[in-house]
This record gives structure tokens, sequence and C-alpha cells, in this order.
């Protein structure tokens, strides 16, 4: 991981460089040229890149909190519009459909946002402020939503599953609706002979959810979006 914190990088050739993970933090890269450079999970803080080209480049996980753009900086449509939510804020944006996948948008200003059918897989959300967002049909694979406040958000059909060993990230401090919690617990812990009698869960996507032999009686499954049918072999 290069060190090159606070550097002089102005007009240098970077084209294609290997700078993963580098902290880059307060350095001077205007004018720089970065297209087709790995930049990913690097520490763009507070970095000028007036003028810079970063086409091409690849800005997964990269933290763009302070970074210096102007418009002469050449970035791809979705790096720059990532760059807008966390130093502009998106509070009641219209995002639909937007591809935030892999941005670093840890404690983004994303409240009352419309983000259906946004593509969130493996974002960094932690301490975002999505209160009362739109997140119906999103997909929030592998997002990391620590500490978030999804108070009042609206999850319906958002896949909030898991692949392998790890899934959607919620912690103790993540703040989301009870219903919602419950969905991520059936989707991520499964629900096998889990008691949900009377559960709401109307328009949560739950396809593939492990409910074997769960008591269902009484539970709401439809509703808003449709639900694809849960593995289940308890009663209904």
């Amino acid at each position: 991981m290069a060190d090159l914190h606070r550097s002089a990088l102005r007009e240098t050739d970077l084209r294609g460089a290997n700078l993963r993970e580098a902290n880059l933090r307060e350095a001077d890269l205007s004018e720089a040229d970065l297209s087709g450079a790995d930049l990913r999970d690097a520490n763009l803080r507070d970095a000028n890149l007036r003028g810079a080209d970063l086409r091409d480049a690849n800005l997964r996980g990269a933290a763009l909190i302070g970074t210096k753009l102007d418009d002469n900086t050449q970035i791809d449509d979705k790096w720059r519009l990532v760059w807008e939510i966390i130093n502009q804020g998106a509070a009641g944006r219209d995002l639909r459909k937007a591809d935030l996948r892999e941005a670093y948008l840890f404690g983004a200003d994303l409240h009352g946002a419309d983000l259906s059918e946004v593509v969130l897989t493996w974002a960094d959300l932690s301490q975002a402020n999505l209160r009362g967002a739109n997140l119906s049909r999103a997909d929030l694979t592998w997002a990391y939503l620590f500490d978030a406040d999804l108070s009042e958000a609206v999850l319906t059909g958002a896949n909030l599953r898991w692949a392998d060993v790890v899934g959607t990230k919620l912690d103790d401090k993540t703040q989301i609706d009870d219903k919602w919690r419950l969905v991520w617990e059936i989707i991520n812990q499964g629900a096998a002979g889990r008691d949900l009698r009377k559960a709401d869960l109307s328009a949560a996507d739950l396809h593939e959810a492990d409910l074997r032999d769960a008591d269902l009686s009484d539970a709401v499954l439809s509703g808003g979006l449709p639900v694809r049918k849960p593995i289940c072999t308890g009663s209904t």
C-alpha cells in the first residue's frame, strides 16, 4: 500500500498505475493522467483532482470525501455521481436505477432519496442517513449498513440476502423498522421452525428463504410488489 499522503503529483503520468489502497489523502493530483488506474479502496480524501483524467479508472471503494473536482476533471459518470452524493448530499434526490455498486458512501445523506431499483451491492453505507428513502427493489446484497439510519425507509422487494457466509450487514446500531429487521433475519439467518404467527412480511423478497416448519399462520405474505414463494413446509 503506497503512502503518498500530501504528495506533489501535479501533471504526473499515472496511466494504468496500481494505486490500490494507496494513501493519497491531500495529494496534489491536479491535471494528472490517472486514466485506467487501479484506485480500488484508495484514500483520496481532500485530494486535488482538478483537471485530472480519471477515465476508466477503477474507483471501487475509494474514499472521495472532500476530494476536489472541477469541470475539467474527466471522470466516469458513475464516480462523479458518487462524488456528488458524498460531498453535496442527495437528500430527496431521484437516483432511480443508479449503479452505485462498490461505492464508498460512508455517512452519506440520502434521506428521502428515491433509490428504487438502485444497485448497491458491496456498497459501504455505514452511518448513512437513509431515513425515509425509497429502496424498493434495491439490490443491497453484501452492502454495509453498520450504524445506518433506515427508519421509515421503504424496502419493498429489496434484496437483503447473502451468498456464502456474508450478506447485507446490519448491527445493533443500525436503525431499521422492526418489519425489515425481521425480513433481514429470515433471509440471512434462516427461520426454520420459527414462530412467525401474524408477522407482517408483506412485499418482502423471501426468495429461497429457509422457512422449513416455521409457523406462518395468519402471517401477511402479500401486498405491494409481488413476492416470490419462499421455501416453506409450515402452515400459511
